[in-house]
């Protein structure tokens, strides 16, 4: 099984009875982050057994709360937190995020395992100026 080489980060508040997104990387088998506010922590705690995602997840708890100014702040923590780590790059994505698909010949495929951010990544270290990438909404 492919899985991405990087750390992939989940940024979540209030979604523990829907975790979309995490849900979908479990059944892919892929490990990920999920970055929670302190007030959500037990919900989470209890939610990721109920989903059955436990082995795949691993919680992180930022040091604030509440604070009003969106998901920029925890993004940016989870950047801090991956570079902590020792990582270069990291996947960042919100929890709302029910499947991946990747498009072959105008035809949607779902993608069952982290093949498909192994071959993003792929791609992208090849070059020195990809700033930033990343997979689009099937909307767009």
């Amino acid at each position: 099984m492919t899985n991405p080489q990087y750390p992939v980060y989940i940024i979540s508040k209030g979604r523990h009875e829907s975790m979309q997104t995490s849900r979908s990387l479990a059944r892919m088998k892929v490990p990920h982050y999920i970055a929670i506010e302190p007030q959500d922590e037990s919900n989470y705690e209890k939610a990721l057994d109920v989903f059955g995602i436990r082995p795949y997840v691993t919680l992180l708890v930022a040091p604030f709360s509440n604070h009003g100014d969106g998901p920029g702040r925890a993004r940016n923590w989870a950047w801090d937190h991956s570079i902590e780590e020792g990582h270069t790059t990291h996947w960042v994505m919100d929890d709302n995020i029910d499947e991946f698909f990747r498009l072959h010949n105008n035809a949607r495929y779902k993608v069952h395992t982290g093949a498909m951010f192994a071959a993003m990544e792929d791609f992208c270290d090849r070059y020195t100026n990809v700033a930033m990438a990343g997979p689009g909404y099937k909307f767009f």
